[in-house]
């Protein structure tokens, strides 16, 4: 310290060209009116070594025989950096001591290294095991995280779904080839889903007819819910009945009561062959006639024609040539209960008008001539009778 007021002195006298001149010594060199010059050597950092012993003179921290730290800068002058703090020699600084210590294990020369992932081991220095492989933020799902690709950065949680690429980009383990996401792959990739852009179609669901899909994928179309390969007349075809397969164009109209083949007349091809008769022509099958023609089978007629059968039950108008008629009741009606049918059975009478008068004839002259046969006999004379 003992320099500095000489150094003002000798600034003070200075030289009359105004300057000094910097000496290659590290001091500086100073005229007086003599005209001889001095060096003067000036300690900048003030750590006690003035420029020419000092081997940095703008960092206090330098200077000989100074501490040496961990700190990238040769301390105490001796051309060597950081000596002593590279305790295995593989030229890396421990983390913990130096600022920019690169090794987390000083004692092991291998380390740091490059990093190998999945082992257990921070090789690299950066203060875990390697388990994002690919860089993309996300664990491996084999290691505790969540990206089931480790070795694609472009496959993660948050990435985008690219269906039909075979990669499950997004990790969220559907099947690359469902893109509506109903459980049926798309039958474009081997798949039968008929439109794999619509989660309500695929195979099993139930049909909802005339809404434009094909709710079930069995490829049948929408709008012919009967499958008689007729459309709908209300959705653009000529199926009068799409719920009934035997009703469409082209077929005959037969005896059903409707219109089968959708040309909007009932029945025009309908032919009576037997059997129930509900018309008017002759009935002479096994069924009942409720007609007006003429029944000559055995069942009820019911009509208003001749029944020449042998039933029991004719309720109609006309006469009933049968063989059992009931009591109390009108010519040509036959109807009675069990009962009353079950009376008349067996006892060999008859009711009817024509019978009861023959019947009436032939006991009136059986009488006439029991009446007649006393009259015939010769009378016997009054002397016999006294006898």
């Amino acid at each position: 310290m003992r320099l500095v007021p000489l150094v003002f002195a000798m600034i003070a006298c200075g030289g009359s060209d105004g300057g000094d001149k910097p000496d290659d010594t590290g001091g500086s060199s100073s005229g007086d009116d003599t005209g001889g010059t001095s060096l003067v050597f000036v300690d900048e950092d003030r750590d006690g070594y003035t420029a020419k012993e000092d081997c940095n003179d703008n960092d206090y921290q330098v200077y000989p025989g100074a501490p040496e730290l961990c700190d990238a800068k040769d301390n105490d002058c001796d051309d060597e950096v950081d000596e002593g703090f590279d305790a295995d020699g593989d030229g890396a600084f421990p983390i913990d001591e130096c600022a920019h210590g690169t090794d987390c294990a000083d004692d092991d020369p291998s380390v740091p290294t490059d990093e190998v992932a999945y082992d257990g081991i921070d090789q690299d220095c950066d203060g875990a095991d390697l388990l994002d492989a690919d860089g993309d933020g996300y664990d491996a799902a084999a290691h505790g995280g969540d990206d089931c690709d480790d070795a694609d950065a472009s496959v993660h949680p948050s990435a985008a779904e690219t269906f039909y690429d075979g990669i499950d980009s997004n990790c969220d383990g559907a099947s690359d080839y469902d893109a509506d996401g109903d459980g049926a792959d798309s039958d474009a990739h081997g798949g039968t889903d008929c439109d794999d852009t619509d989660p309500l179609a695929f195979p099993g669901n139930v049909e909802r007819w005339y809404d434009g899909r094909d709710s079930n994928c069995d490829g049948a179309d929408d709008y012919d819910q009967d499958g008689d390969g007729h459309r709908h007349s209300l959705w653009g075809g000529d199926d009068c009945d799409d719920t009934d397969a035997s009703v469409r164009p082209g077929v005959l109209d037969g005896c059903h009561a409707g219109d089968e083949n959708c040309n909007g007349v009932e029945d025009e091809d309908c032919v009576d062959t037997g059997g129930s008769d509900t018309g008017s022509p002759d009935d002479t099958g096994g069924g009942e006639d409720t007609g007006g023609g003429e029944d000559t089978d055995n069942p009820d007629d019911t009509g208003g024609g001749e029944d020449t059968g042998q039933s029991s039950t004719d309720t109609d108008l006309g006469s009933d040539t049968g063989w059992v008629t009931y009591p109390n009741r009108p010519e040509g009606d036959s109807t009675g209960t069990e009962d009353e049918k079950n009376k008349r059975k067996g006892c060999g009478c008859s009711t009817r008008p024509h019978q009861s008068r023959y019947g009436s004839l032939v006991l009136l002259v059986f009488l006439l001539q029991r009446r007649r046969r006393p009259l015939s006999q010769p009378q016997e004379s009054p002397a016999t009778a006294n006898t």
